[in-house]
């Protein structure tokens, strides 16, 4: 049996449908096709990719055909009409809410789970390679927008630790104020390599942006800087998976299991 599912950006968002994806293929013994797009298209597409549809595609398909219950990824073709699920469809769920509430107040997982009729994974709903030069090592990223001047860099950056900022875009790195002798870059080319490194690390701290969504997916340990606005889409993780930690000031923060003790 094959599904269908459509998606389009940003790739933050495109990882966490992939929750629904592998939860409706366990579910219903069946594997995906998955096809990415934009509002250009014909078909309800909510938002674009940070860059388009064909990097994106060559950035993405290492990964995506590696997990299990993938059968084909691809572009959308012109004039497509096979049935599909479209996975933008949590975006209309979440204005429901806001409108309700005044707030984004579900997390991931909620959204996905109502939104989408389906079972909760335990544990990582991707699988990845591994990067032999992160093993053992703390990964760090600030993406740059939703920053939350409330967290103190200091506080997590331990001495005798290592740390590599990873990204995609050498301006994150440029733009980051809080660089010490003990962080270096590790620049990569896709977001395949991106995930393979947050696969194999030991723990992950950033802002809400793609990586953190990749940390989550794996659920790696990680610490979520979170910011105003959007906060409200990973404090309730902690019902989830015992692996999220994040912080908003210091009354609102949560620590999970994490290595380094943080408090």
């Amino acid at each position: 049996m094959i599904i269908n599912f459509l998606a389009c950006g940003q790739v933050g968002d495109l990882i966490h449908t992939l929750y629904v994806v592998k939860s409706m293929c366990l579910r219903d013994n069946a594997k995906a096709n998955i096809f990415i797009s934009d509002i250009s298209s014909q078909l309800p597409c909510c938002g674009n990719f940070t860059y388009d549809t064909s990097k994106t595609y060559e950035d993405l398909k290492d990964f995506i055909l590696l997990q299990p219950y993938v059968n084909e990824f691809n572009i959308l073709p012109p004039n497509y009409t096979e049935p599909h699920i479209n996975l933008n469809t949590w975006r209309d769920y979440i204005e429901v809410i806001l409108a309700s509430s005044g707030g984004y107040t579900k997390c991931w997982s909620e959204l996905m789970i109502e939104k989408f009729n389906i079972d909760k994974i335990d544990g990582p709903w991707i699988e990845s390679n591994i990067d032999p030069n992160t093993v053992n090592k703390i990964l760090i990223h600030q993406s740059d927008k939703r920053h939350n001047p409330n967290f103190n860099w200091d506080s997590v950056i331990i001495p005798e630790e290592e740390y590599l900022f990873i990204t995609t875009n050498i301006n994150e790195w440029n733009n980051f104020q809080n660089k010490r002798d003990n962080i270096k870059l590790y620049l990569k080319d896709t977001v395949s390599e991106i995930i393979s490194a947050i696969n194999s690390c030991k723990f992950f701290i950033g802002n809400q942006s793609s990586p953190f969504a990749i940390a989550s997916a794996l659920d790696k340990p990680r610490l979520g800087v979170l910011d105003n606005t959007s906060k409200g889409f990973y404090m309730d993780e902690k019902k989830y998976y015992n692996n999220i930690s994040w912080y908003y000031d210091s009354i609102n923060k949560h620590m999970g299991v994490n290595p380094l003790n943080l408090v």
